[in-house]
């Protein structure tokens, strides 16, 4: 005798409800900051009782680890560094750098959500699961640059990850410059196309220098 699917329920409902109390915290972000963060806006977002945010996951802070835990903006899958690896035999270091960064570049163009953590981070705000979510993204491109370093990276006279620290600070503040400012930056809007052109064709540049 085959078992019905539930599709209501108590169990339902409260995985239903969890979900949309992770995913209010998101909206906050992208819509208001990081400041507005309360149970109260949470409640109103998800449209559920703040109650529900203390008997679910123990309270704002909770919920806020379990939000940084269900979302890795940074993270990059194994089947994309597989298809990565697969396409760029040759100087692997190097095309992964810039793969990495052109694909932090897209993704804060697209995701208020992620400009807003990132802001956040800038702003040097206290918060343990920022700390912690930058810890992890830390941990992850170091292991990741440790297996795919190339000889062309061993150059005494370029420090790799210095250069590209400095390419991503700037991504960083680019992306959330425009969208909070409304204005260019040094004559760029990466808002505008012809302007992301022209970002992306400048990190290729400086990687292609820095492995040169």
């Amino acid at each position: 005798m085959m078992t019905r699917k539930i599709t209501e329920g108590p169990i339902r409902n409260k995985a239903l409800t969890k979900k949309e109390l992770i995913n209010s915290i998101g909206v906050i972000i992208e819509k208001e900051g990081f400041s507005q963060i309360t149970s109260v806006n949470i409640a109103r977002y998800a449209k559920r009782d703040k109650k529900l945010i203390y008997e679910y996951f123990g309270g704002v802070d909770e919920l806020i680890q379990e939000y940084f835990n269900t979302r890795d903006f940074w993270d990059v899958s194994e089947e994309e560094l597989d298809n990565i690896t697969k396409t760029y035999k040759l100087n692997l270091g190097k095309d992964i750098r810039y793969q990495l960064l052109e694909k932090q570049f897209d993704s804060l163009l697209k995701s208020g959500e992620m400009r807003g953590v990132t802001a956040w981070e800038i702003n040097g705000k206290n918060v343990q699961s920022l700390q912690e979510l930058a810890q992890k993204r830390e941990k992850a491109r170091n292991q990741l640059f440790d297996k795919i370093e190339d000889k062309h990276s061993k150059d005494k006279n370029k420090n790799i990850k210095a250069i590209e620290a400095i390419l991503i600070g700037g991504i960083n503040y680019l992306t959330v410059h425009a969208h909070t400012s409304e204005s260019a930056f040094h004559g760029i809007d990466v808002k505008k196309k012809s302007d992301q052109q022209k970002v992306k064709k400048a990190l290729k540049q400086i990687i292609e220098w820095a492995y040169s």
